[in-house]
Formats: C-alpha cells, structure tokens, sequence
C-alpha cells in the first residue's frame, strides 16, 4: 500500500484572500430600523397564536358585510 501524499495548492484559496470592501450602508435608520424588526416580531407572535385566528376571522366577516352593504347600495 502505498503512502498519501498531502494535497498541495499553488495558490491560495478564495476564502482565505482578503478582500478590501467599502462598508456596507445602513438602509434605514437605526431607530426606524429596531421598530421594523420589532413590528415584525409582533406580527409573528399574533400570527402563530389563536389571537391571529380571531382577528382573521373578524377581518373576513367584516369584509363580506361592507361587500354586501355596498351591492346593496348599488342596486338601488
């Protein structure tokens, strides 16, 4: 059985080159930035809850009543 020969690169790897970049820009800023990434949070939270569910249901039944209020309203 022969011995393993390590493998041997000439050049370095992609990873291991630094690489100069300009730093990266904030898109919002700080303060509108933390209350976005809060809301989100928030809405997450009520979603995965029976909260979400109610309110969803709520918005479907109150939907469906202004919708036909409005053909009512057409009609005549």
């Amino acid at each position: 059985m022969m011995p393993r020969r390590p493998l041997l690169r000439s050049t370095p790897t992609a990873a291991s080159v630094p690489v100069e970049r300009e730093p990266a820009s904030p898109r919002f800023p700080s303060l509108l930035g933390a209350g976005w990434r809060r809301a989100v949070r928030l809405v997450r939270r009520v979603e995965d809850c029976w909260i979400g569910d109610f309110l969803g249901v709520v918005s479907l039944f109150a939907i469906l009543w202004m919708l036909s209020f409005l053909s009512l309203l057409v009609a005549e």
